[in-house]
């Protein structure tokens, strides 16, 4: 009896380490995205489908933003909208994004945007222009 303690403890043993060290080990840092945010990775594929939300403030929207985004942010909602307005979305998704991910300004106006556009996706990008910029996930 005490000898198949001893397997049985060995072999869950060598079983975690193969787990965790093994280079084809499953993955256990998987990231988990909130429901109404989409990858870098996944918004990268959609290419031209995609009508980006820049909501960081004129100033760093100058220095570097994906190509073809358009500005809005809560501060300047009024005078910004109505350019957003008049985009014909032709059936391309809406990704909001900030400079960084853990900024709160990107769900609030995705949020906004959906009452706006109630028959388009609306996502925020889970990553901020600095990890994009880096091509980060």
């Amino acid at each position: 009896m005490m000898q198949w303690a001893v397997l049985l403890g060995l072999s869950a043993i060598l079983g975690v380490a193969t787990a965790l060290w093994h280079p084809h080990g499953p993955s256990f840092a998987q990231i988990i995205l909130p429901a109404d945010a989409v990858s870098a990775q996944t918004a990268r594929r959609w290419g031209g489908h995609v009508l980006w939300i820049d909501v960081r403030a004129e100033e760093e929207y100058q220095r570097g933003h994906i190509p073809g985004a358009l500005r809005l942010n809560e501060r300047e909602w009024e005078k910004l909208l109505p350019a957003v307005q008049e985009i014909d979305l032709g059936g391309r998704a809406i990704v909001v994004y900030g400079q960084q991910a853990t900024s709160d300004e990107p769900g609030k106006i995705a949020q906004r945007l959906r009452m706006i556009f109630p028959d388009t996706p609306v996502f925020t990008l889970a990553v901020g222009w600095q990890a994009w910029q880096e091509g980060g996930p």
